[in-house]
């Protein structure tokens, strides 16, 4: 999946349920309704532009955006009031950071947007 050039979106793609995928922009996901086929969005959570979104265009709860926004949290899975949250933890591959040093992952899902 490329890249994307977009502030605060990494990538977001349609997947087409038979193990395809299109790749697709903000415009996209802010076009996206029920019905338009599966979703993953994938976000730069520090940039202040994928926070905006979060918070009020996404349409997920305060508790959801606490969890899977939270710079340091333990790992779980728990299901909210609108979907499933899971926050784990990665190695942290960033430049010039220890590889032991983990970072939180976090994700939300309803069963069509993730």
């Amino acid at each position: 999946m490329p890249i994307s050039t977009e502030k605060g979106l990494n990538f977001a793609c349609i997947l087409d349920g038979d193990g395809g995928a299109k790749p697709v922009g903000w415009k996209e996901v802010r076009k996206w309704k029920s019905g338009d086929g599966q979703i993953w969005i994938h976000l730069d959570r520090a940039a202040p532009e994928a926070l905006k979104w979060l918070r009020e265009e996404s349409g997920l709860t305060p508790v959801t955006l606490d969890a899977i926004t939270a710079e340091e949290s333990r790992p779980r899975v728990f299901r909210g009031k609108r979907g499933y949250i899971a926050i784990l933890r990665g190695i942290n591959q960033n430049e010039g950071e220890a590889a032991d040093d983990m970072v939180a992952i976090g994700l939300w899902s309803d069963g069509e947007r993730l």
